[in-house]
């Protein structure tokens, strides 16, 4: 229903990303200036992002900029074929936590009627960056996952400003194992790869709107223990991945200190992916970890419990270069990122920060100078 809403122009609008619209930013410059952000060598209007799964099918991912204020919307996942994802019901909310339990199961309607609909999309596009996330099919063997990607990039590739690569999705039996495979994991990011290249070797129609780069990210999963973790680092850097997104949902769930409503006490031994409260500090520790361990050499979206332009800070100061939401939306409404924005341009203010990209990996700089 709310996506509906939106595609609809239905929804509240906010101020966009035109400086106009916020003549009181930090020191008298542009709203944009300030929050803007230049990653994978691309320009982001803002930091703040819409996270995959909610826009799933590409409908509404120009309204989202346009009336909710985004800098950038991360649509998908999607799948090469068509499939109903899970059987219902498979999203479960937790309201006195701010959380949501997931088993979607990559429902898509299939990289054919998603190319209609971004085509559509893109005729009011207004500046805003857009993410394809992908996924594979649930009927096709692990070992020829890298073809299920293949085909989304060839199909889709053209519209994207970047790629996401979905190995992470827990509600995908098997999926979490290319994380763990390494021979696996390096045959699919290599064909990815491959496949990104000869996209940007075509000079006629092979972008839409000229654009000269096509970034690949691959979507990591917050249950990652650090050997595993270094372990995709150093294939991630040995393929020339762009950069990662930290984190999707976890299979994991809070150890309740007081029970609560019962009700609420069964939907956490629902099977699923959890995002939301839970996740806050789980995701941006292991964007922490993997700051350090590139030594901040792969930049990272930063996905995972945010609600406030404090989880913003603490993300970016930990090693995001921009953040994503989703569960926060759902609770607080598309006000949240108005909100965020804001509170985030006062603490700049106050702490005499002119570019929010000026914070990314603070903590790791403040933690060198503490050892010396």
């Amino acid at each position: 229903m709310a996506i509906y809403s939106i595609q609809k122009g239905l929804s509240p609008k906010f101020p966009s990303n035109n400086s106009q619209e916020y003549p009181n930013s930090h020191s008298s410059s542009t709203f944009s200036t300030s929050l803007s952000s230049k990653v994978f060598g691309l320009v982001f209007p803002n930091c703040v992002g819409l996270a995959a799964g909610f826009d799933k099918n590409g409908v509404a991912f120009d309204s989202l900029q346009k009336d909710i204020g985004f800098g950038f919307v991360e649509v998908g996942s999607i799948t090469p074929k068509p499939q109903p994802g899970n059987p219902k019901p498979r999203m479960f909310r937790l309201p006195s936590t701010k959380e949501i339990i997931n088993r979607y199961g990559f429902n898509s309607v299939g990289m054919e009627q998603v190319e209609q609909n971004l085509i559509l999309g893109l005729n009011s596009r207004e500046k805003i960056r857009l993410g394809i996330n992908i996924g594979k099919n649930k009927d096709t063997p692990q070992e020829k996952a890298y073809r299920d990607y293949q085909k989304t990039i060839q199909k889709l590739g053209k519209y994207a400003d970047f790629i996401v690569i979905n190995i992470s999705c827990p509600n995908m039996t098997g999926l979490r194992n290319l994380q763990k495979s390494m021979g696996a994991l390096e045959v699919l990011l290599t064909t990815v790869i491959h496949e990104r290249d000869n996209i940007l070797l075509k000079n006629d129609e092979a972008r839409v709107g000229n654009k000269p780069l096509l970034p690949v990210l691959v979507k990591l999963s917050p249950d990652l223990t650090d050997d595993e973790m270094k372990n995709i680092a150093k294939i991630i850097q040995d393929c020339n991945v762009d950069g990662v997104i930290i984190s999707n949902t976890t299979s994991t769930r809070p150890i309740l200190s007081s029970p609560g409503k019962n009700e609420e006490c069964k939907i956490y031994q629902e099977v699923g992916g959890l995002s939301g409260k839970s996740l806050t500090q789980k995701s941006t520790r292991q964007i922490s970890k993997f700051y350090s361990i590139t030594n901040g050499k792969i930049p990272i979206i930063g996905v995972g419990g945010i609600f406030s332009a404090q989880d913003v800070w603490d993300k970016m100061r930990a090693g995001a270069s921009l953040v994503e939401i989703y569960t926060g939306m759902v609770y607080e409404g598309p006000s949240l990122i108005h909100k965020i924005k804001m509170d985030l341009l006062e603490r700049m203010n106050k702490e005499g920060i002119e570019n929010i990209q000026d914070i990314v990996g603070l903590d790791h700089r403040n933690d060198q100078r503490d050892e010396r």
